[in-house]
């Protein structure tokens, strides 16, 4: 069986392949609001893409903003807000907790609750995209959309 990330890299090649015969697409990427591994495994898909003649747009929490400054990604790729207030900070208490639960005793438990704290954050921010329709209005126009969950 392979590892959840080989099975994320062998979808992301699975659709360049497939977008590949495809004059253009409007394809939105999102990898964990902005931030983090998973963010910068979808920069590498989404450079890919613009390479290929497509438009990417990247949906991100605002509490990354920043990353739509970046002069390396802000050229080539546009952006797409989401609100989630605390969203960073819970973000980075996550990451903390993997640290500390990476040596600690009966980890199966420590990643249970690992789990449920990025299954509450993932829920929360998928309720924040959908009671923003105007945002939903400007997301109608891509053709794909690509998603990298934790």
């Amino acid at each position: 069986m392979f590892s959840l990330r080989v099975r994320h890299i062998l979808v992301a090649v699975g659709l360049l392949l497939a977008l590949s015969n495809v004059e253009s697409a409007n394809i939105l990427l999102s990898g964990l609001f902005g931030d983090g591994s998973h963010y910068f495994t979808m920069v590498a898909v989404g450079k890919s893409l613009v390479k290929r003649g497509h438009n990417v747009t990247f949906l991100i929490s605002d509490e990354y903003s920043d990353r739509a400054m970046d002069p390396e990604h802000a050229t080539i790729v546009s952006y797409e807000m989401f609100h989630l207030s605390g969203l960073k900070k819970r973000m980075d208490d996550i990451s903390n907790k993997i640290a500390e639960f990476t040596f600690a005793e009966n980890s199966m438990r420590h990643i249970a609750e690992m789990m449920d704290m990025f299954i509450s954050v993932n829920r929360e921010a998928c309720e924040s995209v959908f009671k923003d329709q105007r945002l939903l209005d400007r997301m109608a126009k891509f053709d794909a959309f690509v998603v990298d969950v934790v």
